[in-house]
């Protein structure tokens, strides 16, 4: 039905429709594509306003008001690196009516995003190549829409996405203030950083990636409590997609031997 591949993808919420992002499009999917498709929850499809950039391998979430998209790269999804360049955030505010609806192009700040979800308080949380962590939300200025971002603790051992559009990182802030980072690759090996309370033997060691990047078989959590991260015990095999669900547990959708 969509001829499109490294799009994003938002689910339905009540009334509002599930959206899909951009993405690329036509023979060999090599047109990057500013596209986005409304599928209700009947089964119907319309045609959505588009973006401002054409993007492929975007971040989209819903927030309270509307739909954010962050990141991609304006394209064709087998680029080299060297030849993409990331876009600016767009938001689409869902309280206007829907024939007047369209695109707002946001002052983004200069992060390498690897991963976009959401918190229990609908607030976007955005997740940065070197492990930087922002909690994000839109607000509106005189009418204008903004990014407001918060800076959280970074993630000590930096994760990336295993392939461009797909194995994407899950990120999710839990109802307890928890936050989850699953999937990706991470470095392999690790090494003990020294703290001052480290001969509290209540206190998790603060591990720091220091080997080879590759599939990762652990999760990290942040706890709000002491601000610091924690990682699970590892999976039975490392890489493959995975989901956050509402309580912090990760489920393995798929693996890779």
């Amino acid at each position: 039905m969509f001829d499109r591949q490294a799009a994003a993808f938002v689910p339905v919420r009540g009334e509002r429709p599930a959206l899909l992002v951009g993405g690329t499009a036509g023979e060999g999917s090599q047109t990057q594509s500013a596209a986005v498709d409304a599928i209700f929850a009947d089964g119907s499809i319309r045609p959505w306003p588009p973006l401002v950039h054409a993007r492929v391998a975007a971040f989209a979430v819903r927030l309270r008001d509307g739909v954010l998209v962050w990141g991609g790269y304006d394209g064709a999804s087998n680029a080299r690196d060297d030849e993409r360049r990331e876009l600016p955030a767009e938001w689409l505010d869902e309280r206007v009516a829907e024939a007047e609806r369209q695109w707002i192009v946001l002052p983004t700040p200069a992060l390498p995003l690897v991963a976009l979800g959401v918190d229990a308080t609908d607030h976007a949380l955005a997740l940065g190549a070197r492990g930087e962590l922002l909690r994000v939300d839109v607000v509106h200025d005189d009418g204008l829409p903004r990014l407001s971002t918060t800076t959280l603790a970074d993630l000590p051992a930096p994760r990336l996405p295993e392939s461009l559009g797909e194995h994407r990182i899950a990120l999710r802030g839990l109802a307890d203030g928890r936050i989850v980072v699953a999937g990706g690759q991470a470095a392999a090996l690790r090494v003990a950083r020294w703290r001052p309370d480290d001969a509290d033997p209540d206190l998790a060691d603060d591990y720091v990636g220091v080997g080879p990047v590759g599939p990762t078989a652990t999760h990290a959590i942040h706890d709000p409590g002491s601000g610091s991260w924690h990682e699970s015990a590892p999976a039975q095999w490392p890489g493959g997609r995975v989901a956050i669900l509402d309580d912090g547990r990760v489920i393995k959708i798929a693996t890779e031997l």
